[in-house]
């Protein structure tokens, strides 16, 4: 197969989708970091209530909710990232 000959502007474009590639993956790296941070420094469980033994009853906050969350998103734009850095449109 012969390719076609690039059309004025559109070597431009390609480099710009795998520049726009290269900032989604270095975001979702930055989210990974802060999700990492999150995960180690916050609690993600709450105390227990006063006369209950510790780790006795599992108690849900809104951070232990929205960690994993934000790790899956993290993901999903890096696979963004990457697809378009290696296949520009």
């Amino acid at each position: 197969m012969i390719p076609e000959p690039d059309r004025p502007g559109q070597r431009e474009s390609r480099v710009g989708d795998r520049l726009i590639g290269l900032g989604l993956m270095l975001a979702s790296l930055v989210g990974f970091g802060l999700v990492y941070l999150l995960w180690l420094v916050g609690p993600l469980t709450p105390p227990a209530p006063r006369g209950l033994p510790p780790g006795l009853v599992p108690m849900l906050n809104p951070l232990s909710c929205l960690v994993p969350t934000a790790a899956i998103g993290c993901c999903a734009l890096f696979l963004l990232g990457l697809r378009r850095l290696l296949f520009p449109d």
